[in-house]
């Protein structure tokens, strides 16, 4: 969510598409909050977000882009990984050796 606060009359909220952007016009604008002192826009597209102020401030820079993304698969728990390192445990020195060498790779993850 993006949350713009602006002084009406004196400043507002464009939403506008990437050539709108780049010129700083709001000619052909998407949408247009200019009520209030703020606005909350919920951004949930995965796609780049264009907003500009049309009273001329955009020219000194008051514009924003806001490119969103798909949030990544979430790491497994860390209980996960201990279990796995536990497993590779069977009685053998090697086995010793290997899971020892896996959980302090697990705690070191933790860190």
């Amino acid at each position: 969510m993006a949350v713009f606060y602006y002084t009406a009359g004196q400043a507002d909220v464009i939403q506008v598409d990437a050539a709108g952007y780049n010129k700083c016009d709001a000619t052909n604008a998407i949408s247009n909050y200019s009520k209030g002192r703020s606005y909350a826009f919920e951004l949930n597209e995965t796609k780049t977000y264009y907003f500009i102020c049309s009273y001329g401030y955009c020219f000194g820079g008051m514009r924003l882009a806001i490119k969103t993304e798909k949030l990544p698969p979430p790491s497994p728990p860390a209980a996960a990984k201990d279990k796995s390192a536990a497993a590779a445990f069977d009685g053998s020195h090697a086995s010793i050796f290997y899971a020892a060498v896996a959980m302090l790779a697990a705690l070191l993850r933790m860190v």
